[in-house]
């Protein structure tokens, strides 16, 4: 059965093991903004996690994204959704590949985290509205996703962001920086029968 993408849609995918590795779904009925200035450590379980998080913040910098990115966030985008959408066809994200990669990526601000050279996570944002979130399942709880979405806010406010329901961690994570639930639809930019939560920031 061939799953087709509302063309509003950025990224059909979901969070993954932590709460800052999660994503978001669906820019469905986004609404223009006005943007301006905005506002701006887990706890880890020992003492190696907590060297890691801080080495992880240290080495970090954010920058646009760049055409040699391109193959590896598409990658990210790939293993956190294979990892997080349980509940989404497998042969539908395989479908969906180059789609972010030709269609996607190109349309969206995306900026992307890099730590020690290399892409580590990436927000994508079309306005106000973070269309997709995604972090290397390898270096999720380090920070990296508190970090990509306070850079988005800096000159945009309100933020927004869509969430699926079953997605406990991800409502958890955006919840912690401070969005608020502000309406739920049913159905998701596919039409499948997976709940939306929108939020927002600001």
């Amino acid at each position: 059965m061939d799953h087709v993408i509302d063309s509003h849609h950025l990224f059909v995918y979901l969070p993954v093991r932590s709460a800052e590795g999660v994503l978001c779904a669906g820019a469905e009925n986004r609404k223009s903004c006005k943007c301006r200035r905005a506002r701006k450590g887990p706890s880890p379980d020992s003492i190696i996690l907590s060297e890691t998080i801080m080495s992880a913040e240290n080495s970090l910098r954010i920058r646009r994204l760049e055409a040699v990115d391109t193959d590896r966030l598409v990658e990210i985008w790939f293993e956190a959704s294979c990892q997080a959408h349980h509940f989404l066809p497998l042969e539908m994200l395989e479908q969906q590949r180059d789609l972010i990669r030709k269609v996607y990526l190109p349309r969206a601000e995306t900026w992307v985290a890099v730590c020690k050279g290399k892409p580590a996570g990436f927000v994508s944002l079309l306005d106000c509205h973070i269309g997709g979130l995604f972090i290397d399942p390898a270096m999720q709880g380090s920070g990296i996703g508190r970090r990509l979405v306070d850079h988005a806010s800096r000159d945009r406010s309100p933020l927004t962001v869509e969430v699926y329901e079953e997605n406990a961690p991800a409502l958890a994570f955006y919840k912690h920086l401070d969005f608020v639930a502000v309406g739920r639809r049913p159905l998701d930019d596919n039409g499948l029968p997976h709940p939306l939560i929108r939020m927002k920031r600001g």
